[in-house]
């Protein structure tokens, strides 16, 4: 794995925020009804893009109930009062304690513009500060944008049965 440095990560962020314009805030139980909004707006592509495989409106209803509650954060980019980029940061299920899962949507109109590049690095920077060394994504062979994304930040790359796995070594920083 290639661990990223303090300064370069912070590089990253100077470089890939479009205009400076993207920010993200972290969601509570008041966000609710727009997470929910969000989702009810990707297409079923977008969805098996999301959780690696199709699922139903009833399944991501059953995902969402318990979505801000879970260990870990949520982080949304807002534009007139509606979410279009959303990521995931959690404890990882399997593997090393000091290892952390990511998964991300970013809505069609918005990508190819670093959005997803910015969340997927800030992401990785608040996973540092929660003290995890390792991140990893999911990633289905098909989903190209995310694929790419991993590939520019100089994640490490495995395949798992269909899907790649991309892991990031990020911290504690390097001196």
């Amino acid at each position: 794995m290639q661990a990223i440095l303090c300064n370069e990560a912070q590089h990253l962020s100077g470089e890939i925020v479009p205009a400076g314009d993207v920010r993200f805030s972290h969601l509570d139980p008041t966000d609710q009804k727009a997470l929910t909004d969000h989702f009810a707006s990707l297409s079923p592509e977008d969805l098996r893009f999301r959780f690696g495989s199709p699922v139903s409106q009833a399944w991501v209803a059953r995902y969402l109930a318990g979505i801000l509650e879970a260990p870990g954060q949520v982080l949304a980019a807002w534009a007139d009062g509606n979410i279009y980029a959303l990521g995931e940061l959690r404890p990882a299920h399997r593997g090393p304690e000091d290892a952390c899962e990511i998964a991300m949507s970013v809505l069609k109109p918005f990508r190819n513009q670093g959005v997803g590049t910015a969340l997927l690095n800030t992401l990785l920077e608040d996973a540092m500060t929660m003290g995890f060394a390792y991140a990893h994504l999911q990633v289905i062979d098909e989903n190209r944008p995310m694929r790419r994304i991993c590939r520019n930040l100089q994640a490490e790359c495995a395949r798992f049965g269909p899907d790649l796995i991309y892991s990031f070594s990020i911290g504690p920083c390097l001196i």
